[in-house]
């Protein structure tokens, strides 16, 4: 059974979301109907309910969270002894960038009381945690590998006839769900297996979802 690890600091978002249901509950009486929520060269093109800006909020940031963790976990999951070390390099990201955008909703509740400011205050704040869960992540990426032994090969990217066009890798006779791509730079989803379709389904499909919940709210 796949099992996923959570680290106290994921807890982080968590924490983001209670504040941002705190303020909506206690600025409730001062908000009016309706509050900004997209601009357009011509300015304000689109407004919202104060609760469908909090639930707008924590749907992306929710969604974006999940599927970073689900990402985190592949290395450990069906990696191979090459891919282990990577397990765990993108929880700098999944904290901050969910968190960021928690907190840029805030500020979008915030505009009756912040004026202008508030939306600007918002954007820095995403854009400094996203530049911060970069960093640090990049700072969290394992150092080289030993160099190989003389009678180690290189990383097996499968038969050559197995890659479409060269970026699609599909062996059904393969059994791995991952494999090195060709150029050595991480890897890719083996889409002859049928998890692997199911991976590669999902990958794709939880962002659209999460944008096609966001257009209905």
């Amino acid at each position: 059974m796949r099992r996923i690890h959570l680290s106290r600091w994921d807890l982080v978002p968590t924490l983001a979301a209670v504040v941002l249901l705190v303020l909506w509950r206690v600025w409730a009486v001062d908000l009016p109907d309706q509050v900004p929520v997209h601009w357009g060269p011509r300015g304000v093109n689109r407004w919202e309910a104060p609760a469908q800006v909090v639930g707008s909020g924590l749907i992306l940031a929710g969604g974006v969270w999940l599927l970073m963790t689900l990402l985190d976990h592949l290395p450990s999951w069906f990696g191979e002894a090459g891919m282990q070390r990577y397990a765990g390099m993108l929880l700098p990201l999944r904290v901050l960038a969910p968190t960021g955008m928690i907190l840029l909703f805030a500020f979008l509740l915030a505009q009756p009381r912040m004026g202008g400011t508030a939306l600007g205050l918002g954007i820095g704040v995403l854009m400094l945690a996203n530049l911060g869960g970069v960093v640090l992540m990049l700072l969290r990426l394992p150092g080289a590998e030993p160099a190989a032994s003389a009678g180690a090969g290189l990383p097996d990217t499968g038969r050559p006839e197995d890659w479409k066009g060269g970026l699609f890798y599909v062996a059904p006779s393969d059994p791995r769900l991952l494999v090195p791509k060709l150029d050595g730079l991480g890897w890719t989803v083996n889409l002859g297996q049928p998890r692997g379709r199911w991976l590669f389904a999902a990958l794709l499909g939880l962002p659209l979802l999460m944008v096609g919940i966001l257009l209905a709210l």
